[in-house]
This record gives C-alpha cells, sequence and structure tokens, in this order.
C-alpha cells in the first residue's frame, strides 16, 4: 500500500495509519509498502518500494532506515538506481533473509550485517536473475526463490546446492512450471511447493523433479479463477488458498 502500514482490529474499529514523516525520504516511495515481516522481539520489518528496508518500533512509534546495506552489499548496482523489498523469510537466531530486486540477501541485524547469495547466469552456482519477487523459507531449512525472468530456485545452504525449475527444460533446468515470472510461494504439508506466476498455478516436487500445472478453462466452473497468481496460503488441513486476478 502507498500510505504506510495500518493496524486495524478485527472486529471492525477503523484503520490507524502509521507512516514514516521522514522529510529526507519521498513520501509516496517510502510509505509504499510491499512485504512485512514480524521479528521475535515485536518489531515489524517493511520491504518498500524506492526506500527499501525499514525497521518499524511499535512501542516507541520509530523508523530506522537499513537500505544502505541492500543498496552496498550487491554485485552490479550500475543499472539498478531503485532497491524494491519484495519478500522476507525468517532465517534463524535472529537473522533475515530479504529478497529485493538486487538480489537475496541474508541479514543480521544485530550486527548490522548482510551477505548476499552468488548470482550465476546459469543457475548451478547461484540466482540466474537478481530481481527476486517472492521468498520461502521450507521446513526442512532451504529455501525457495521466486525471481522475475529466470523462474524458481532451490537452495540448500547446508550443502550450497542451487536447483533450478523453469517454464523451458534445459540440461541443467528442470522444465513445466507455468511461468518463469514466479509472484507467490507457499509449502504444501507434504513438502511440496506451490508456485503461483503470470500464466498459472505450479505444483512442483522437490524429491521427484517434477512439475504440475494448473491452469483456468473457461468451461470448467471448478478450474482455477484466473491464472495471473499473486497470493499463496496452504492451511495445516491440506487447504490451498490462491489470491488471483479475478478474486
Amino acid at each position: 500500500m502507498e500510505r504506510g502500514i495500518a493496524k486495524a482490529d478485527p472486529d471492525g474499529t477503523l484503520f490507524h495509519y502509521i507512516i514514516d514523516h521522514d522529510p529526507a525520504h519521498a513520501q509516496t516511495a517510502a510509505n509504499y509498502v510491499r512485504s512485512i515481516f514480524q521479528d521475535s522481539k515485536g518489531d515489524l520489518w517493511l520491504g518498500t518500494e524506492s526506500d527499501g528496508l525499514k525497521r518499524y518500533d511499535p512501542v516507541h512509534n520509530q523508523f530506522d532506515d537499513h537500505s544502505d546495506l541492500l543498496m552496498q552489499g550487491a554485485e552490479d548496482n550500475t543499472h539498478k538506481p531503485l532497491l524494491v523489498v519484495n519478500a522476507f523469510a525468517d532465517a534463524g537466531n535472529g537473522r533475515l533473509w530479504v529478497a529485493s530486486n538486487r538480489g537475496v540477501a541474508l541479514f543480521d541485524p544485530a550486527y548490522h550485517m548482510v551477505s548476499f547469495l552468488p548470482e550465476d547466469a546459469t543457475g548451478t552456482r547461484g540466482l540466474p536473475d537478481a530481481d527476486v519477487r517472492c521468498l520461502l523459507r521450507a521446513r526442512d531449512g532451504t529455501l525457495w526463490i521466486g525471481t522475475a525472468n529466470a523462474g524458481l530456485m532451490h537452495y540448500d545452504p547446508s550443502r550450497q546446492i542451487w536447483t533450478s525449475f523453469r517454464h523451458t527444460a534445459s540440461e541443467t533446468t528442470t522444465g513445466g512450471l507455468a511461468d518463469d515470472m514466479v509472484l507467490a510461494l507457499d509449502e504444501n504439508r507434504d513438502g511440496s511447493i506451490w508456485a503461483g506466476g503470470l500464466t498459472g498455478l505450479s505444483l512442483v516436487d522437490p524429491a521427484r523433479h517434477s512439475v504440475r500445472v494448473f491452469r483456468n478453462d473457461p468451461n470448467d466452473a471448478h478450474s482455477l479463477g484466473a491464472n495471473l497468481v499473486r497470493a499463496l496460503k496452504a492451511t495445516s488441513d491440506g487447504t490451498l488458498w490462491i489470491g488471483t486476478q479475478a478474486g
């Protein structure tokens, strides 16, 4: 949203807007919030458009900015003047995985340090696309990374292994993904991964390296409501909630 974050009572109380009024920041960009993550202390980490990475302390009603670390740490900043933070994931021990248009960084707030995952055009030793739209830390501790142009990446930090899933298969890539732009991720209770994109919903089986695709069928009222999938939520009973362009 473009008016910062909002606090609301589920019973129907009016929304209370919380906005960063720092005159050094362009207000529309600074308060265009794309992602929110609450840490163990109760602070809110905010991913914003252009202004990047901020923390909001609800007790003292204060913002602090950490964007400088992400601006300096990426491998190639020459053609990316803006910092857009799209997603977070818990990395354990108070650390965060931060996904942006400059890649994926492991951020340690206690030491104010970041380390970026490597980039590699082949996808065998790093991210083939630094423009990352969504992020998921699976129950086994591995990381699933949805990119804007290079499909879905699976990264195992303990073994430093990268696996690539794309729309079209290659010698090093599993094909069959609905689209190479991945906008939403969630984990099924059996460990499979749901990936939503521009042109459908994919179900990825990491063990079998297989992909099943679901799309809208105008002649089937029980098919996917629309092909552009922006949000996913898998519940403990096995139900999958899907946010599409058509509801």
